[in-house]
């Protein structure tokens, strides 16, 4: 006497799935979704690359205030846009909300701007830089 024969087995819903979908492009498009993932969610931290959201060091911001500092030869008016468009690009991305808002008080100045307006847009940048 034999076995009974075993009914066929179902594949399951995956396996369906896997079996309609070539291999290669079902990883790329895995890839492309995960990777517009973190395009998305980098994002909404504005911009912000680094772990905690924020990828200006202190040092990176201390250096953009003294050069941008250094820019003044005195307390009249002179063009310092290079400058302070580097220092505003530093404060913006820095882990500090007074930092954060001077580099928005300093992106907002036309670069025209005397050494006592830049001490008083910079107060805090000052405090963090020592």
């Amino acid at each position: 006497m034999t076995a009974p024969p075993t009914p066929p087995r179902r594949p399951t819903p995956a396996a369906e799935v896997a079996g309609r979908i070539p291999l290669l492009p079902a990883i790329v498009g895995a890839l492309v979704f995960v990777g517009l993932i973190g395009v998305f969610a980098s994002g909404c931290g504005g911009g912000s690359s680094a772990v905690g959201g924020y990828s200006t060091s202190r040092s990176e911001l201390c250096s953009a205030y003294r050069t941008a500092l250094n820019a003044f030869d005195d307390d009249s008016e002179i063009d310092v846009t290079d400058e302070l468009t580097a220092l505003a690009d530093a404060a913006k991305d820095y882990d500090d909300s007074g930092v954060r808002s001077d580099g928005e008080d300093v992106d907002s100045s036309s670069g025209l701007i005397s050494e006592s307006g830049f001490r008083s847009d910079t107060r805090n940048i000052a405090a963090e830089c020592g």
